[in-house]
């Protein structure tokens, strides 16, 4: 069921409420002015017009409701439902079910709940939750929090220095352009700092020195220029690259000889093998420095001396299968 109403404060538990104003419903029945109700729930309701602060709910079906660009309140509830708050900042709950939810222009806050979500900040400085099931959660532009919470999550942050949490599960990280800081958590997870995917070998890294940290689990963490890498517990496998240039090397702040393993991607296409080469810090004891033909790669703090037969050599062409996630 979905109610309308003209009347300030009026909130239809189970249907859906709008605040301030009148409006008038494309849907199965005829609606007034005032109120009226739909037995279609899957209509749409679009609000995107309305300047209105507007309170939206479904009605456990599968919904389709927009808000405008007031700062609206919407609540899909259960069944498979698409929410766009519009401009303004909103929140957004998605509900049990398999939710697309869109913040739009503001800075918006989103939840997934049970189910299957995708859940989208665009533009504006906005806080993601995913909560339960293996949810993907996008950024977009903006200074972004996500939180994949439990599941196996997907988070992208975008544009702008965000901050990225996966939670419990086997996660995917990747912070996009900006400073960013990724925690795995609990899991199995993949993170990536660099700006974009080195696929083709063409400018992946921009160098704006992210904070990555696997937490527990067996992670692989891929290092882009100036990273921070805390590797965390469990057997973590580190790798870097020829995309770090201009001397902005990434730093492992706790390499477990015993338990991780360094991986160098290099494009080997018509070139000789890379000389690497491991040099102990003068000044500082457990510090070494990785050079790549001369070139510092990273600083190590480890619990054990480095050697170069600690760092395996992989062609750029046969890395996606399994360190770059591609």
């Amino acid at each position: 069921m979905l109610m309308l109403a003209g009347i300030v404060g009026l909130m239809a538990i189970g249907g859906i409420a709008f605040m301030g104003d009148s409006f008038e419903l494309d849907s199965n029945t005829d609606t007034n002015d005032d109120t009226g109700t739909d037995t279609g729930g899957s209509d749409p309701v679009d609000n995107t017009d309305n300047p209105l602060n507007q309170i939206l709910s479904g009605d456990g079906m599968d919904n389709d409701i927009s808000g405008g660009s007031g700062d609206d309140q919407i609540n899909g509830y259960s069944g498979d439902d698409v929410i766009s708050g519009a401009a303004g900042n909103d929140d957004l709950y998605g509900g049990d079910g398999n939710d697309d939810v869109g913040g739009g222009a503001g800075d918006d806050t989103l939840h997934g709940d049970d189910g299957r979500d995708t859940l989208s900040g665009n533009t504006g400085d906005d806080r993601i939750f995913g909560h339960n099931d293996d949810d993907t959660l996008l950024g977009g532009d903006g200074q972004d929090m996500l939180d994949g919470g439990l599941g196996d999550d997907t988070l992208a942050g975008g544009n702008g220095d965000d901050a990225l949490h996966g939670g419990e599960g086997n996660d995917r990280l990747e912070g996009g352009e900006g400073q960013d800081t990724l925690f795995g958590g609990w899991g199995n997870d993949w993170i990536s700092g660099l700006e974009n995917q080195p696929a083709n070998h063409a400018d992946p890294d921009q160098g704006q020195g992210d904070f990555l940290n696997g937490g527990g689990g067996n992670d692989t963490i891929i290092a882009g220029q100036g990273d921070v890498v805390t590797a965390g517990s469990g057997e973590d496998t580190i790798v870097l690259g020829d995309w770090v240039t201009n001397g902005e090397s990434a730093t492992l702040m706790d390499y477990d000889a015993e338990e991780d393993t360094l991986l160098m991607v290099y494009d080997l296409a018509g070139n000789a093998d890379p000389q690497i080469e491991v040099a102990e810090d003068a000044d500082t004891p457990g510090v070494s420095h990785i050079l790549v033909d001369g070139r510092e790669i990273a600083t190590v703090h480890s619990n054990g001396r480095l050697s170069a037969d600690d760092i395996t050599l992989v062609d750029i062409a046969d890395a996606p299968s399994f360190a770059l996630g591609l």
